[in-house]
């Protein structure tokens, strides 16, 4: 059980980052006229994410560093930021 909770945390930190990191950079990227509104909205899942995982799965936070670390490293890989 411990194993299984341990991917469902990080397989869902690494969803919400990929999400997340994505649109942050594709926000930066564009600068349209209210280009800080999405980075903001952004901003605040994944740190309401991050208080939700120490709350609920305090146990298993490794597992969303792993998740979230991953998912930042691939957008950041991707070289979209130029």
């Amino acid at each position: 059980m411990q194993v299984f909770l341990f991917i469902v945390v990080a397989v869902v930190a690494f969803v919400v980052g990929i999400f997340g990191f994505a649109q942050i950079i594709g926000s930066l990227r564009t600068k349209q006229k209210n280009f800080l509104l999405p980075i903001i909205i952004w901003l605040a899942i994944l740190v309401g994410e991050f208080f939700l995982a120490r709350l609920i799965v305090s146990d298993y936070m490794n597992a969303f560093y792993i998740g979230t670390g991953i998912s930042l490293i691939i957008i950041l890989l991707q070289k979209k930021i130029e």
